[in-house]
This record gives C-alpha cells, sequence and structure tokens, in this order.
C-alpha cells in the first residue's frame, strides 16, 4: 500500500503544477490535465499509423512510455517547458539519473521486470524509437492545443508572443511525417475530436466536494488508467490484450461527460441513471463517433460499451 501511496502522491504532483504560469490563462492549465490530453492524442496518432500506414506500433511501450514520462514530469515539477526541452539537450543523462534515482525504489517494488523496462526507456535512444516519436508528437500536439488559448489572450500584450507561436508550429513541422499530425494540422475531424476530449479539462471532478488538489475530468481518466495499469503490473499480469484493453478503457471511461458533465451518483439515482445513461450514448453517437475512422470507432464503442447504432439493432434483433 505504501507504494501505491508513493505513486498517488507523485500523480497529484502533477494536479497541482501549473503550466503557463509566467502567461495569462483563461482557464487552469495543469501538468495532469496536459499527460491525459497526450496520452489520448498519443493513441489516435498510433493508431493511425498501424491501420493507415503499416507500420508496427509496440503499443504496450506506447503505454509503458506514456506513463513514464508522466512520471518523469512530476519528478521534474514545474521547471519551464523551454529551459527542461534545453536541458534534455544539454543535461539528459543528468535529468535520467535524476528520474530514475528517485522513482526506481517504488517501480522496483511493484514490478522488477517493469523498472528495468522504465531505466532502458530513459537510457537507450534507439529503444521504443517510433513510439518516443508519436509521444513527442503528441506532447507537441497538446502544447499547441493549450497554446491557443494563450495566444489569444496575450498576442496584444506578452513581449515575444509571436515568436513562441513560430517556435511551436516549427517544432509540430518535424513530425510532419505521421499521418495524424497532418490530419491535426487541416482542422477537421481528427482536431474536432481532439478539441472535443480537451473540454474535459475544463469540467472539475465533483465540483459541489472541496478536494486538495482539485482535479479535472481529464486527469482523473489519466489516473484511473495508470492506477488500473500499475495494478496489473503489480499482480504480474503481462497478457498485452488485458493491459492495452485495461489502460485505454479506463484512460476513456468519462469521454460521455462530455455530453453530460460529471454527476455524482446521489444525483444519477434521482435523475434516474437509465435516462442518464441513454443521454450519454446519444450523445456519443451523434457528436463523438461521426470525427473518428471507423477503426478507431469500432474499437471505442468497445471501451465504452456504447455500440454503433446499427450494431445496437442487429443486437436489439437477437434479443427479440
Amino acid at each position: 500500500m505504501s507504494t501505491l501511496k508513493e505513486l498517488l502522491d507523485h500523480l497529484f504532483q502533477l494536479a497541482i503544477i501549473e503550466r503557463w504560469n509566467d502567461h495569462p490563462k483563461p482557464f487552469d492549465i495543469t501538468e495532469l490535465d496536459k499527460q491525459a490530453h497526450k496520452a489520448i492524442i498519443a493513441y489516435l496518432l498510433a493508431k493511425i499509423e498501424e491501420k493507415e500506414e503499416g507500420r508496427k506500433i509496440d503499443w504496450i511501450g506506447l503505454i509503458d512510455g506514456i506513463i513514464f514520462e508522466a512520471f518523469q514530469r512530476a519528478i521534474l515539477t514545474d521547471i519551464k517547458p523551454k529551459l527542461f526541452h534545453k536541458l534534455l539537450k544539454t543535461r539528459k543523462e543528468q535529468i535520467n539519473e535524476l528520474v530514475i534515482t528517485q522513482l526506481r525504489p517504488i517501480i522496483e517494488s511493484i514490478n522488477l521486470n517493469w523498472y528495468k523496462r522504465f531505466e532502458h526507456f530513459f537510457t537507450n535512444e534507439s529503444f521504443l524509437s517510433l513510439e518516443k516519436e508519436i509521444i513527442n508528437a503528441a506532447h507537441f500536439l497538446a502544447t499547441y492545443w493549450e497554446f491557443q488559448f494563450i495566444y489569444n489572450i496575450g498576442k496584444e500584450t506578452i513581449y515575444n508572443i509571436e515568436k513562441e507561436k513560430h517556435e511551436i508550429e516549427n517544432t509540430l513541422e518535424d513530425f510532419h511525417n505521421l499521418l495524424g499530425v497532418q490530419r491535426f494540422l487541416l482542422r477537421k475531424k481528427m482536431y474536432g475530436f481532439i478539441n472535443l476530449c480537451g473540454q474535459l479539462r475544463f469540467q472539475k471532478r465533483w465540483i459541489q466536494t472541496v478536494r486538495i488538489p482539485r482535479t479535472s475530468v481529464m486527469g482523473h481518466m489519466l489516473m484511473v488508467a495508470i492506477l488500473c495499469y500499475i495494478v496489473l503490473k503489480k499482480e504480474k499480469i503481462e497478457e498485452k490484450n488485458c493491459l492495452y484493453g485495461t489502460f485505454f478503457t479506463a484512460l476513456f471511461h468519462d469521454l460521455p461527460e462530455i455530453i453530460t458533465r460529471d454527476i455524482v451518483s446521489p444525483v444519477k439515482k434521482k435523475l434516474g441513471e437509465d435516462i442518464i445513461k441513454k443521454a450519454e450514448q446519444e450523445g456519443v453517437r451523434e457528436e463523438i463517433y461521426p470525427l473518428l475512422p471507423e477503426y478507431i470507432r469500432k474499437e471505442m464503442a468497445c471501451f465504452l460499451a456504447i455500440p454503433e447504432q446499427e450494431e445496437q439493432r442487429k443486437q436489439e434483433n437477437f434479443d427479440e
């Protein structure tokens, strides 16, 4: 239990770290939300590369990388991103040593083999190179999404904000070989889905209850995904489909709250859980599924247990 508590402390540290804290912001932008948005985007980019470009994705490696980098940011607290990326180029070994040293006893106690992957991830450049590229692209796409809000507020008043804008856009161009990045920059369906998911950053969990630290629905989704994955690792469950399905089901489990917002259980029971569930299902089919390619839509239907309309009709006919 003490190990899980230590990991929880690190995760909640991400909910305390504020991003863009030297810029005017229209809403709280935390590192936990950034890492959650990044995880969702990484899934989309990887799935598109796998299904449409025929590239082999190490999905367990991708999940491990998402989690390892989240813990890395928790250890390095609120170093300004520009300085952080500069340090990664000039002091990478020292940064990696700091992160590995601090997290080693915790991760080793969960699963020794997982710790070896953790260490290998940060010390071997060629290990999971494609997955690292996808995660890095997802990082900058999530940053770009945030920056659009910052830019609209600060474009008339913040010194050098145009330079920041160009730097972020130039970095995105470095990932133009990924089909998903190209689609995001077209600002069509994929951009719409990522933008819609981003709205879960605005919604705070249990808004009528005082919680320290306060977390958004999006941050909560990543917390659940990481904790579920860690429990499986602690129990030495290594079956790939189980790890994959558990992590991404947990990551997307509250996606329907884009439609209904976060409703606490007593209110759900009072209003009628069936009515709310039906509203969620209809909203997901009408607003979310049309933004996704068919192969992702079908998988999302499994994660959310909300079948597409045609599949639902087939099931209802079968039941009859």
